[in-house]
């Protein structure tokens, strides 16, 4: 009986400290997401390619491109950030984009498009590569 009090306790004890480190994870005012699509040349999606994001020297953010070539990184960073230059690499392809954001508001989620396209940095949303789907009907015998 004592070792399910003890197991309880030790429980809630955890469970207190897991939102405050939750919240801080995710406030608004230090969430900078950098997302997009790495394509090649022919604007077809490379998949499972590293995307790397480096401030200065140090690398602050990675993950591999999904089948359709998309990223979506969640950088940890303050309205002190403000105008500070990114280096994006994935593969051969790298581009430098400027973090963009209001400083002060809370509200607007602060993302930032950045698209490798055939080693060209494109900085607006697009929508995922599209792919040819044949249909061939043939009779019933």
């Amino acid at each position: 009986m004592r070792s399910i009090r003890i197991t309880v306790v030790a429980l809630l004890l955890i469970a207190g400290f897991l939102p405050a480190a939750t919240l801080a994870e995710h406030e608004v005012d230090h969430r900078y997401n950098v997302t997009g699509f790495v394509l090649d040349g022919d604007r077809q999606p490379v998949a499972n390619s590293a995307v790397n994001i480096r401030m200065g020297n140090k690398t602050i953010g990675t993950q591999t491109t999904s089948p359709q070539g998309y990223y979506n990184i969640r950088l940890h960073l303050h309205d002190d950030d403000f105008g500070q230059k990114l280096v994006i690499k994935s593969g051969t392809d790298e581009a430098t984009i400027t973090v963009k954001l209001t400083p002060g508001d809370n509200a607007t989620p602060r993302i930032h498009y950045a698209n490798l396209v055939g080693g060209r940095l494109v900085e607006e949303p697009l929508s995922k590569p599209r792919y040819a789907v044949w249909v061939y009907i043939t009779p019933v015998a």
